[in-house]
């Protein structure tokens, strides 16, 4: 019990110390790369400052990166423990996908197709068209 005690006062707030600390510098070098940015409006940069706007540049690039990778993991993570079963997650993240998915129209040229039959008569059209025999290439063979 002492040492879970131990344990949980060490780690306390370790995430929001980590994730604090990024957020405040993202911040900060936003504003920083906001005003070397209103400094090159005026007037050309010194190569020192062009070097630390690069330098701001590729430290935030690091952070978004960062950050987004931590959040495909949370997300991976999410799907690992909730997404399989027959839950409200699984049902919202399928409906979701289905809805993104669908074609509910097609132009083509001028022209707008809607509705699923005339989709599916248009897509069987198009590809017959496509990978069928080409027209004055077929010849009959005397029997």
């Amino acid at each position: 019990n002492i040492k879970l005690k131990r344990f949980k006062s060490y780690f306390k707030g370790w995430g929001s110390d980590r994730f604090g600390h990024d957020k405040k510098r993202k911040e900060d070098l936003r504003m920083e790369l906001e005003m070397l940015e209103e400094l090159e409006e005026e007037a050309p940069l010194s190569p020192e400052l062009y070097s630390r706007k690069i330098d701001v540049c590729f430290e935030l690039h690091e952070l978004l990166v960062n950050e987004e990778i931590f959040w495909l993991q949370q997300s991976h993570e999410r799907w690992l423990l909730k997404g399989d079963l027959n839950t409200d997650y699984f049902d919202r993240i399928a409906n979701g996908r289905k809805r993104k998915n669908t074609i509910h129209s097609l132009k083509v040229g001028d022209m707008e197709i809607e509705g699923t039959d005339k989709l599916i008569v248009h897509a069987t059209e198009f590809y017959k068209e496509l990978f069928g025999p080409a027209p004055g290439n077929q010849f009959h063979l005397d029997p």
